[in-house]
C-alpha cells in the first residue's frame, strides 16, 4: 500500500465481496492513515453478512508499527 493505491485497493475489496475473491493488500503499515477507513470499510461489508460471498478473504501484510490500528489486529488471524 502506497502512493494512490487507496482507492483501488478499497474497488478491489468490494469486489471481492461480492464475487468471493481473495484480496491481498500489502505493506499496510505504509498506509496507517488509510487503516479507519479500511476499519470501516470492513465493517460496512459484514453489517449484511448475507451478502458476502463465502469465499471473500482479505489478507493484509505489514511490518510492526506503534500506529498500526490494535482493534484491526484484535480482529484478525495473525500468522508470522
Amino acid at each position: 500500500m502506497g502512493q494512490g493505491q487507496s482507492e483501488k485497493a478499497k474497488k478491489n475489496i468490494a469486489e471481492a465481496a461480492d464475487n468471493g475473491n481473495w484480496v491481498f493488500l500489502a505493506n499496510c503499515h505504509l498506509s496507517i492513515s488509510l487503516l479507519p477507513e479500511l476499519e470501516a470499510i470492513i465493517d460496512g461489508i459484514f453489517k449484511h453478512p448475507e451478502k458476502v460471498n463465502p469465499n471473500f478473504k482479505l489478507i493484509l501484510s505489514a511490518n510492526p508499527h506503534p500506529d498500526f490500528s490494535i482493534s484491526l489486529l484484535q480482529r484478525s488471524v495473525k500468522i508470522t
